[in-house]
């Protein structure tokens, strides 16, 4: 019988220094996961809204420049369906 394909799971990391960014998305190179890297809130709500895997964590500065700040992006996905169902904003 076929074997069950086991769906892949990202963590979305927004950053607007992107050597940070990078440094940050090297720590999960070894982990069962993806990583999706944004310079901005904006960047990341329209990563989320035109699909890609499954986000299972989003790890976003707080003080991000421009109109959305992490704090806001984190709280505004909880009942988007692309962020797995429990998800905590870190």
């Amino acid at each position: 019988m076929g074997q069950t394909q086991q769906k892949r799971r990202a963590v979305l990391i927004v950053e607007d220094d992107a050597e940070l960014r990078s440094l940050t998305a090297a720590l999960f190179e070894d982990e069962q996961v993806d990583t999706i890297e944004c310079e901005s809130a904006e960047a990341a709500l329209a990563t989320l809204l035109i699909g890609g895997p499954e986000v299972a964590m989003i790890l976003a500065e707080v003080r991000l420049r421009g109109v959305i700040d992490g704090s806001r992006l984190c709280r505004w996905p909880e009942h988007h369906d692309r962020i797995s169902p429990g998800s905590e904003p870190i």
